[in-house]
């Protein structure tokens, strides 16, 4: 599903951060919902952590502080505190610093403006303020949406009008997790001032499991309509 979306196919021949970005994002993702159910968490949640910081260092604190708000948003909504639980921290956050840290330390020794420039600039100002000359209106990034998930346009439609929904208390809804996971995105960067077309990279992949976790005669419908459409 995702290799055939348009997004991903056009943006895949472009020598571009975001793309490395998501990589990083989704190898965390992924490594964060095989824990949820392994009987050996501990090395999966590992990687995602150690994920998380290569993304840092890829594009900046986005690749953390996405995770972090959606397995915040995930907790409060399912009412499910359980992957708390299970994120190791005195392991993980370790890891995570001594993978992102030293960079950013080096980088501010040889720079003396490097973290007001990295952290404010390239972070605060860019994205409460059209410092960096990006603005769109806060519809943009539905209408990228919309042409970038082509030919799985509708699936991907559906996929979100029905992946909102809970699942018993004590059980770790993965749907919901991956539902959140694509309209967080969607609205954090939407609610920017600097929007560009990768920005919402990161969701793609998450999305695709969405799509095709759908039965194969809905999908296989949806797809012939979507044929006819264009």
């Amino acid at each position: 599903v995702l290799s055939g979306t348009l997004m991903f196919v056009v943006l895949g021949q472009l020598l571009t951060l975001d793309m490395s970005l998501t990589f990083y994002m989704t190898l965390s993702l992924v490594a964060f919902l095989v824990a949820q159910r392994h009987p050996q968490p501990r090395r999966w949640m590992l990687l995602a952590w150690a994920a998380a910081g290569l993304g840092v260092l890829t594009k900046g604190l986005v690749a953390a502080a996405i995770p972090a708000a959606v397995l915040v948003l995930y907790s409060a909504y399912a009412r499910d505190f359980a992957p708390w639980r299970r994120l190791y921290l005195k392991w993980g956050v370790p890891l995570f610093l001594g993978i992102t840290v030293p960079w950013h330390w080096l980088a501010a020794r040889r720079a003396a403006d490097f973290l007001e420039f990295f952290f404010v600039h390239e972070h605060l100002a860019r994205y409460l303020t059209p410092s960096a000359d990006r603005e769109a209106p806060w519809w943009f990034f539905i209408g990228v949406f919309l042409a970038g998930s082509v030919p799985w346009t509708i699936p991907a439609l559906r996929a979100l009008v029905t992946g909102w929904r809970r699942a018993p208390r004590g059980e770790f809804n993965s749907i919901l997790f991956l539902w959140i996971w694509v309209i967080f995105i969607g609205v954090f960067f939407s609610l920017s001032d600097s929007k560009l077309m990768p920005y919402i990279l990161p969701a793609m992949p998450a999305l695709a499991l969405l799509i095709a976790r759908l039965p194969a005669p809905l999908l296989m419908r949806d797809f012939r309509l979507t044929a006819v459409l264009t």
